[in-house]
């Protein structure tokens, strides 16, 4: 989740960004607060890669007046992203994939 006050610099950049990574498992959801000009993640919320889109925009000022909707919208398109991505990789519920996961940062 990335919480936002506001405009991009390089929407080309960003967008190619977004879309060279929407084949990876990943999910981003973007909440603009404060009264920025958000055409940009406007702009990133629309891009979509074989059938999958990665990326939500939430505007803060459409939810804020119910703070449980904030949570429920977000954990709806973590969803969505995630039910697309295996999808589109032909993962089905309750396969499994790998033995053990080990993240390392």
């Amino acid at each position: 989740m990335i919480i936002t006050d506001g405009k991009l610099e390089d929407f080309t950049k960003e967008g190619r960004t977004i879309y060279d990574a929407n084949d990876a498992p990943m999910s981003i959801v973007a909440v603009g607060v404060g009264s920025a000009d958000f055409t940009g993640m406007r702009y990133l919320d629309d891009i979509e890669r074989n059938g999958r889109k990665m990326f939500n925009f939430l505007p803060y000022d459409v939810l804020k007046s119910n703070p449980r909707m904030i949570e429920k919208v977000t954990m709806e398109k973590v969803s969505e992203q995630l039910v697309q991505y295996f999808t589109s990789h032909g993962i089905k519920p309750g396969k499994k994939v790998a033995k053990d996961i080990v993240f390392s940062f």
